[in-house]
């Protein structure tokens, strides 16, 4: 290794790494459901498949980090960081990791059957369909359509509404 950076390449090598290394430790201490979120709200993509998990997890780590050029990508063995002839891998937390496989315990707000509420309680045969009879507010808001072209006047106002 050279005791002087070559050329500028080198010489932004160390505020980067140093920028992405830290933002990889402050994401890797979250639990696995602020993951989710912090990585929602950072990328602004869905985490659907892998591809996509992976290219959301690279927006989060470098939100507001200037890269000078370097570029991002998945290695089995961490996040890669590649500019030209110069590469190197950082490994991330176990979190990180369990975020872009999509293992079972992932807190997103996926159910056992893998939408996004989670399974769909199941009626009891002959069970009506909706939710129940109207309740008095319903009623008395269909009785007031009853009659409609009728200008009524609300309780305590002067404005007047036509149905």
């Amino acid at each position: 290794m050279a005791d002087r950076p070559r050329d500028i390449t080198d010489l932004y090598l160390a505020p980067v790494l140093l920028a992405v290394d830290a933002r990889i430790d402050e994401l890797g201490r979250m639990d696995e459901k602020a993951l989710v979120y912090e990585v929602a709200l950072d990328s602004d993509i869905p985490d659907i498949t892998r591809s996509m998990r992976e290219e959301g997890l690279i927006k989060t780590i470098t939100h507001l980090i200037d890269t000078h050029h370097w570029t991002f990508s998945w290695d089995p063995r961490g996040l890669r960081l590649t500019n030209g002839h110069h590469t190197f891998v950082l490994g991330v937390p176990a979190v990180l990791r369990a975020y872009l496989d999509d293992k079972p315990g992932r807190l997103s707000g996926r159910g056992p059957a893998g939408n996004a509420r989670g399974p769909r309680p199941q009626r009891e045969p002959g069970a009506a369909a909706g939710p129940g009879p109207p309740g008095p507010a319903a009623r008395e808001w269909k009785a007031s359509r009853a009659s409609p072209g009728v200008a009524k006047q609300s309780p305590g106002s002067s404005i007047r509404v036509m149905p």
